[in-house]
């Protein structure tokens, strides 16, 4: 699990720097993909993409009869993008 919370710039290339405390276990765990997706105050949340796919799994099995989950659904899902680190410990941004 990845915790804390960091600020930083994206560059005018749309890339930020992953925590380099964060770099070589994406790296060496998860070939250096992640999932990131937007949370509704537009804050980039990052998670390995196994992981993901556990959290996909729990949102899919929400009460999908209620507004508020199809609504979240929609969002997270559809703001979600697999990006890879480049060498330098960076992630492309998607420009959406």
């Amino acid at each position: 699990m990845f915790r804390g919370s960091f600020e930083h710039t994206v560059d005018s290339k749309g890339r930020v720097s992953v925590p380099s405390k964060f770099r070589e276990s994406i790296a060496e765990r998860f070939d250096g993909k992640l999932l990131l997706t937007l949370d509704y105050d537009k804050c980039v949340l990052a998670f390995p993409l196994e992981e993901w796919e556990r959290v996909e799994e729990k949102i899919k099995t929400a009460p999908q009869s209620q507004k508020e989950v199809r609504d979240y659904m929609r969002y997270v899902f559809s703001n979600a993008a697999e990006c890879e680190l480049d060498r330098q410990g960076r992630v492309l941004i998607p420009p959406a």
